[in-house]
């Protein structure tokens, strides 16, 4: 019992000094909010990227920095490609036609970036497109075949101002924001931000924090 009874003094004397450091800001629990230098108002991590300083490339037709062959061979894309029963060839096989005077020949996907041409009055594979070398497809200008461009909202600096994101404070119990470890901020949500909130306390300062932290999840209504 008297171990029991030193062990809770010496737990209420270290809470006691805690609360008492956390007030008078010699404790920081949440780490400072950046701030534009040149304004000095809150930044959040961008929307649009993430915070990643860049997003998927938007130009057409790109697919992991690349996009189809502007040359003649034959494209995924291009023309009409279809099943056919051929000897020796998997059914599942697609295949693209060229007709001529005597009929048709086909080619399958095997052959994309090849060129096809009417040679003789018959459709002849003249070999890889010299514009591809048989690929099909040609690196994106616009990313530089790298699949990514520099995020338009941010301009790559990962970072907005907080007046670009445009939601309403939360409303809270007196502004009372619990989190999970028993502490509790006083002030307002006024930002969700992917997996962080924004929290402007009666003071005057915004603070971030992961929302994990919150003991009720951060919802606007």
């Amino acid at each position: 019992m008297r171990r029991l009874l030193y062990l809770l003094i010496i737990c209420g004397a270290a809470y006691t000094g805690y609360r008492y450091m956390s007030r008078s800001g010699s404790i920081n629990l949440f780490p400072t909010a950046a701030v534009d230098p040149a304004t000095g108002k809150p930044l959040v991590k961008c929307y649009r990227c993430q915070g990643a300083d860049s997003i998927k490339c938007t130009a057409r037709g790109c697919k992991d920095g690349w996009v189809d062959c502007p040359g003649p061979c034959l494209k995924l894309s291009v023309g009409r490609w279809e099943h056919l029963d051929v000897p020796g060839h998997d059914p599942k096989e697609l295949w693209q036609k060229f007709t001529y005077s005597d009929g048709w020949h086909a080619w399958t996907t095997g052959h994309v970036g090849e060129v096809i041409e009417m040679r003789g009055g018959k459709p002849t594979n003249v070999g890889k497109c010299p514009v591809c070398k048989g690929k099909g497809k040609v690196p994106c200008k616009v990313c530089k075949g790298t699949g990514q461009i520099v995020c338009d909202v941010c301009g790559g600096k990962k970072l907005i101002p907080v007046s670009l994101v445009t939601t309403p404070p939360i409303k809270t119990n007196n502004g009372a924001i619990k989190l999970k470890d028993g502490t509790t901020v006083f002030g307002k949500i006024v930002i969700i931000d992917s997996d962080t909130v924004w929290i402007r306390k009666t003071d005057g300062h915004t603070i971030q924090i992961p929302q994990s932290n919150l003991l009720e999840p951060a919802v606007f209504k």
